[in-house]
């Protein structure tokens, strides 16, 4: 009995660590991605970054990282 119980918890251990490793991925990802289109596309118009384009940046990035956060943690059953 207590070998299964140390069993389960390995998987339960095992489980949360692969939807850790997911989501930290998926952020790196996200924000690198994101951003460096963002100030491709800026760089490319020679537009200088101002506070309104800060903000936008800012918003954009989170929104992608919300949505990228979410997908996982739905495919996993941890949110409905």
């Amino acid at each position: 009995m207590c070998v299964q119980f140390i069993h389960h918890i390995k998987k339960i251990w095992f489980d949360i660590m692969k939807i850790l490793t997911e989501l930290i991925t998926r952020g790196v990802l996200v924000v690198g991605i994101n951003d460096a289109v963002i100030f491709y596309v800026l760089n490319k118009r020679s537009q200088q970054i101002t506070l309104p384009i800060a903000i936008g940046i800012i918003l954009v990035t989170c929104f992608a990282l919300v949505i990228n956060i979410w997908y996982p943690l739905y495919l996993n059953g941890l949110l409905k």
